[in-house]
């Protein structure tokens, strides 16, 4: 008789479990509903007893939750993790898996639970284990399991996961979709808190989508007059008219959403004249102009503004082993503040190698994102107080590997970078190299470290790029 709602947990062990541990007990009516589970490091969600000999959970329910890229561990266990129990029932949920594809997990225990209504997505190869089976498709694991008749698999289209925003997107198959005939339970809402059920049917997962312009202000909302009309107090989109709503009304003459300087749309909701300084948020590019119609525009061009080393190499290899390896080396002064802090959540690095005579002069653009996990460690350590080091064995997602960066005084700061594998995407070769190519890093602290490569290079064919800088 718990009820355990509307929570959001993410980098845990295991999202939400409901067990029991010790032999001869049985844990019951337990409802986990309404709750946003995503990048665990094991399942999102798990219920039963962990063993043969321990306890059981029976007659409770999981329904409406959203489980987003858990098991980050990759050991197996996927989105849920079905275990020792019975007459459960998994319902209405939006399931979708990381990279690996796995959804469900159940090697034994499972007797007369219910898996119905709920909806599966893998961006790659799906996969659901039942009674220890590995199963590639719905349609197979229906018909292993006896379960899913009702099931979807499909995109459900929410707005963006990766800022956190796993509110279902205009036209997503979770909409209006949920068993006919549902009712919400006594005092259930969704993870917003607004209504459960809006609309003819109810949605899957944790979010009820709005219906702006039914004049039910429904969370997100924060306002709905029934109409469609901007400039009339609440806007096309159901936000109080105002400047920074995303919706140009009220004699705006632009209107991006926020209030950021910088972004050729100011605070006022005014265009910035062309020609102002602003930020495309692509390393790669630059300088950065407003167009004074609302646009930021950069070109692609190496910066004039990176440190220059003491020597540096470059190694650029094609062909089935695709790899990039650079050092920089024996540059100038740098202070640590000078590296950012990508052990915390915000920019990453950003490597870019130009060959600027070429067609397309950007030839290669590498991210390596700041924080997260790599393989259940942080991807990111600092060893002192002037040292940082990324290590990833998978490389997501453009390929780097590896990335050790150290401040010092002049001659004594390093900076090394690696990346191969699938995910790396090598440039096309040969580099034309009419001009040098440039290899640049951008750091988060705003500092950035740059090579410059002139013809000829050491190695330079339709295989592979090589060269010296010093």
């Amino acid at each position: 008789d718990v009820v355990v709602e509307r929570n959001e947990v993410s980098e845990s062990d295991l999202g939400i479990e409901v067990g029991a541990e010790n032999p001869g007990t049985t844990t019951r009516r337990v409802a986990v509903r309404d709750n946003l589970l995503h990048d665990n490091d094991k399942a999102g969600l798990v219920f039963g007893g962990y063993a043969s000999g321990t306890g059981r959970v029976a007659d409770c329910s999981f329904t409406h939750n959203t489980l987003w890229h858990d098991d980050a561990l990759g050991l197996g266990y996927g989105e849920i993790w079905v275990q020792w129990g019975s007459s459960n029932l998994v319902e209405h949920n939006v399931v979708v898996a990381r990279e690996d594809g796995v959804l469900l997990a159940n090697w034994e225990g499972d007797l007369g639970n219910s898996l119905d209504w709920n909806l599966w997505y893998a961006a790659g190869a799906p996969s659901w284990t039942w009674h220890g089976e590995s199963l590639a498709s719905l349609p197979g694991f229906r018909s292993a399991s006896g379960h899913g008749a009702n099931d979807l698999f499909a995109d459900p289209r929410p707005v963006a996961p990766a800022t956190g925003d796993f509110h279902l997107g205009t036209g997503s198959p979770a909409i209006d979709s949920g068993r006919p005939g549902f009712a919400a339970a006594a005092g259930e809402l969704d993870f917003d808190g607004g209504m459960r059920v809006v609309g003819p049917r109810v949605d899957r997962g944790a979010d009820e989508a709005a219906r702006c312009g039914d004049a039910v202000v429904q969370p997100p909302e924060t306002c709905d007059d029934g109409n469609a009309t901007s400039g009339d107090g609440c806007d096309a989109n159901c936000t109080t008219t105002a400047c920074g709503n995303g919706v140009v009304a009220g004699g705006e003459q632009c209107d991006d959403g926020n209030l950021a300087p910088g972004d050729c749309c100011d605070a006022s909701c005014a265009l910035s004249p062309a020609g102002s300084a602003c930020d495309d948020a692509d390393a790669c590019t630059g300088p950065d102009a407003c167009d004074g119609a609302g646009a930021c525009l950069g070109e692609v061009a190496p910066s004039d503004a990176c440190l220059a080393p003491g020597v540096a190499t470059i190694a650029i290899r094609g062909g089935s082993r695709p790899g990039l390896s650079w050092k920089w080396q024996r540059g100038p002064a740098i202070d640590p503040g000078d590296l950012g802090d990508p052990t915390s959540p915000g920019p990453g690095f950003v490597l870019c190698v130009y060959d600027p005579g070429a067609p397309s002069p950007l030839a290669l653009r590498a991210e390596v994102p700041a924080a997260g996990n790599c393989r259940g460690k942080p991807c990111w350590k600092r060893p002192n107080a002037s040292s940082l080091s990324f290590a990833s064995a998978d490389g997501a997602p453009d390929g780097v590997t590896s990335l050790v960066a150290k401040a010092g005084t002049a001659g004594k700061s390093q900076v090394q970078f690696a990346a191969k594998g699938g995910l790396f995407v090598a440039p096309s070769f040969p580099f034309v190299q009419s001009q040098p190519v440039v290899v640049q890093l951008h750091a988060p602290g705003g500092r950035c470290f740059g090579s410059t490569h002139a013809a000829p290079a050491r190695r330079s064919d339709g295989e592979r790029f090589e060269d010296d800088a010093r």
